[in-house]
């Protein structure tokens, strides 16, 4: 079987607005009005399409290794990030809460299991995402901080994932719509942030509400138009090798990577070099640094060392003393 261009083409392009989005809120922020407004598009539709696909690609078939595999991963990563923290605070400690961009990894564990479970279990999986929607809604309303082991997120975002299974690595959009629709979703959107001041951890899918302020009506909105936003995103990725494939092919090594360039001097050096030229040549700086990360960290030397690394702790680490 060749290889599916579409994803890879769909994750290369998702990827570039990971980075860019982390780069935009190290930069500009969401304290500047550019800032909110891109912020506020891209966090609309980039995870949520970004697990969707995660979904169709993922099947249940060596399940305990994958799990291993992306365990490793996150544990690697997060000991990396967290180093000097965890000399204070401890390595158990640190473990439960997933830093910065870690917290997909650990979802996407919880995700797995989920599936194995439904599958497992024969369970509809049409009722199953109806009721992953209703647990989605309602898990915000918790009082207590289920951030945990990335919790909130799993659930919030647990519709996606179950959506992207069910559709299947092989599915094409049957139904066209215009792509007014995603740039009226946009502009909804800003205008949520910009005059109505939604909140931004909305996005996040890490937020907490009252029952009685309404605040659910915002979340199925969003919910609505992220649907929008990845259907008409999905209707314009070509299926044929493009520059995105290779970046797609790649993702992973730049999703684990970027954090560390943007937080080792990235942020600092735009800051420090480009902020006094306004916003527009300023914004124009960080697309450039943003395509330069993507296309650099996913260079297949880069990920095949990553890939090689997490395959060689889990062949000579984990199974050894699993067996």
């Amino acid at each position: 079987m060749g290889r599916n261009y579409f994803i890879d083409n769909a994750k290369g392009l998702l990827i570039f607005f990971v980075v860019f989005g982390h780069l935009l809120e190290r930069t500009l922020t969401w304290d500047s009005s550019v800032g909110k407004v891109l912020l506020s598009v891209i966090y609309s539709f980039h995870m949520p399409a970004f697990i969707l696909l995660a979904g169709m690609t993922f099947s249940t078939k060596n399940i305990v290794d994958k799990i291993i595999n992306v365990a490793v991963i996150f544990i690697l990563f997060q000991l990396f990030h967290t180093i000097p923290m965890s000399l204070f605070y401890g390595v158990g400690k640190l473990m439960l809460f997933p830093y910065w961009t870690l917290w997909f990894l650990v979802s996407l564990v919880w995700w797995y299991i989920i599936v194995f479970f439904i599958e497992k279990c024969r369970f509809n999986l049409n009722v199953c995402i109806t009721i992953s929607v209703i647990m989605a809604l309602l898990v915000h309303f918790s009082v207590r901080d289920i951030s945990i082991f990335s919790f909130h997120r799993t659930i919030h975002f647990l519709p996606f994932f179950l959506i992207g299974y069910k559709l299947g690595r092989n599915w094409t959009p049957k139904y066209k719509i215009s792509s007014l629709f995603f740039i009226f979703s946009v502009i909804l959107v800003s205008i949520m942030f910009l005059y109505l001041h939604a909140d931004k951890y909305i996005l996040f899918g890490s937020y907490f509400f009252e029952i009685s302020n309404g605040n659910i009506l915002i979340s199925i909105f969003f919910y609505f138009i992220s649907a929008i936003c990845v259907y008409t995103l999905i209707m314009i990725i070509p299926n044929k090798k493009t520059l995105l494939s290779d970046i797609g092919i790649g993702c992973m090594s730049v999703y684990l990577l970027h954090s560390f360039l943007i937080e080792l001097g990235g942020q600092q050096m735009l800051n420090k070099l480009f902020s006094g030229y306004g916003d527009a040549v300023f914004l124009l700086v960080v697309i450039a640094f943003s395509l330069i990360i993507t296309k650099v960290l996913s260079s297949h030397y880069i990920d095949g060392v990553i890939r090689m690394v997490s395959r060689g702790i889990v062949k000579n680490v984990v199974m050894t003393k699993w067996n």
